[in-house]
């Protein structure tokens, strides 16, 4: 999220996907109004020890969308997950993988941290 990759606090609308994110009342402040947005903003700057939790908590979450970490969630995904049911979908049907495929799991390995 932006806001934890830049080091300040988010205050966001309430949208799913940031919901799905949400592990801690110190990830993000959910608004709906001006008047909420503006509690929290004021809430914040009359409280400077929940300002530098929210900071600290969002820069410790930021490592997850880093290019490494993100990168090896993708890698996870498509060469954990969805190559081998390939395969296996392949196997049943009598087919093997492209030499592409092959190609590209090789190349990103080298990139995996």
């Amino acid at each position: 999220m932006n806001a934890w990759l830049a080091g300040v606090p988010a205050i966001l609308g309430p949208e799913y996907a940031y919901g799905r994110l949400r592990r801690s009342d110190l990830d993000f402040f959910e608004v709906s109004t001006l008047e909420q947005a503006m509690d929290a903003v004021c809430r914040l700057q009359d409280e400077p020890g929940l300002y530098e939790a929210t900071v600290k908590n969002g820069l410790l979450r930021a490592r997850e969308l880093s290019v490494a970490a993100v990168t090896k969630r993708w890698s996870a995904l498509l060469f954990d997950g969805l190559v081998p049911a390939a395969r296996a979908r392949a196997r049943r049907r009598g087919l093997a993988l492209s030499r592409r495929y092959k190609r590209a799991r090789h190349r990103l390995q080298r990139v995996r941290p």
